[in-house]
Formats: structure tokens, sequence, C-alpha cells
């Protein structure tokens, strides 16, 4: 799996995240400089964390680990609570957990207020599968 490809896909096609930011506005990996800017806002960013074969067997991986972080920049700190609530909801529903939250801060270089999330997902492949 290519964490940041399945977490795009899972926010593009939830109608309560895309009802926030338009999935033309998720982006992958990074944003392109021209569109860092604040008329551009809502902004929302998927960057891979750590992908780790962490269990094998017989010299097959049988248990992986896979974590991202989902950034959202905004005008204003009121557009960024609903964020909160529902990507953690959308991200649970696929078996992803919220392990850290980054404080509330502002992004001086694009003048925004940014939340920050990082999410975890283990996969545990069953021994037929392999």
């Amino acid at each position: 799996m290519i964490a940041v490809k399945a977490v795009n896909d899972i926010l593009c096609t939830n109608e309560s995240v895309t009802s926030l930011v338009p999935d033309e506005k998720i982006y992958m990996i990074d944003i392109p400089a021209v569109y860092q800017k604040i008329e551009n806002a809502p902004l929302l960013r998927i960057n891979e964390i750590y992908d780790y074969a962490e269990s094998f067997s017989s010299n097959k991986v049988f248990s992986e680990i896979y974590q991202v972080q989902i950034t959202v920049w905004a005008r204003t700190i009121q557009e960024l609570e609903p964020y909160k609530k529902i990507l953690d909801q959308a991200m649970a529903a696929e078996k992803w957990s919220c392990y850290y939250r980054f404080p509330l801060t502002k992004d001086e270089d694009i003048d925004l207020y940014m939340l920050a999330r990082r999410y975890v997902r283990q996969i545990v492949e069953k021994e037929e599968e392999q």
C-alpha cells in the first residue's frame, strides 16, 4: 500500500471532508507553490511519515505499519475547528487512529492558520494470503 494515496482516496471520497475542502485542494506530499496563497485556502496536504515492515515469518512480511500526517491550512482558527472531528471520523472509519495532534499554529510562510494530525494504521496479513 502507498499510504498517501490510500489516505487521499479516503479523504477525497468522504462527503464530510469534501464539504469543507474540495478534493482538488487535497494534495499528496506537496502543494505547488503557485497554490500556496491565502485566497486558495482551505488547503489540505497528506505526507507519509513512516512505512515499516514490522513482523516477518518465513522471510515474508506479515505485519506493516503506516503513518501519515494530514495538515490543513485555513484563513481563520474558526474555519479549522470542524476538521478536527471530521478528519478523525473519516480516518477511524478506515481503521486509522490519530496518535498525535500538533498545537494549532500560524504558518508565517503563507499567512494561514495550520492544523496538523498524525494517523497510524497497522495491517496484518492473514497466513493464507502470504
